[in-house]
């Protein structure tokens, strides 16, 4: 895959509803926090209630729990190349290891991932040079994009669903050798 950096990786996500990508999302996240890495979002559908609900009913680290609330769970007006650019240039300021949630419909979570590839590409020497890691988690809804599914998993390296992070190949082979046919 071409927009595959060094230090950017590229996860996708297929929900059925924000319950669905609540469920999936909060035990990656929690890992992942406990590693170090933080989490910033730019929502199209907010999912800030499902999350606070799920986060109560689970047995969490009070320090993990604290700062899965801190993410930015509700809708993000963040559309235009210039406000990517200003969004991803202030994360990289304050942060060596940051993770971007999308979700919102097939057309929006493209748009909004293209242009932070767009970003990526003009800064990928600054982001390389400083070690800055970027993890672009895109969400799609599954029922929407189900006739495109092989055109994104394309595009992507990574995987997650309610099991964890996977490569691509590990979750989707059997399924692109059955829709090839």
């Amino acid at each position: 895959m071409e927009f595959q950096k060094k230090n950017v990786k590229n996860i996708c996500s297929f929900y059925a509803s924000e319950w669905h990508l609540a469920v999936m999302l909060l035990p990656y996240i929690s890992k992942q926090i406990e590693n170090g890495i933080k989490f910033d979002t730019i929502l199209k559908e907010e999912i800030s209630e499902n999350v606070k609900e799920l986060i109560s009913k689970l047995n969490l680290n009070k320090e993990i729990e604290e700062k899965m609330l801190d993410i930015n769970w509700n809708l993000n007006k963040i559309n235009t190349q210039e406000e990517i650019n200003e969004f991803m240039n202030n994360k990289i300021k304050s942060e060596k290891s940051i993770s971007i949630i999308i979700n919102g419909t097939n057309k929006e979570v493209e748009n909004i991932h293209n242009k932070i590839r767009k970003w990526v590409t003009e800064n990928i020497k600054i982001i390389n040079e400083n070690n800055i890691e970027i993890t672009i988690i895109s969400c799609f809804k599954a029922l929407e994009i189900k006739e495109n599914i092989n055109k994104v998993i394309n595009e992507y390296d990574f995987a997650l669903n309610t099991s964890g992070e996977h490569k691509i190949e590990e979750i989707y082979n059997m399924y692109k050798k059955v829709i090839s046919y």
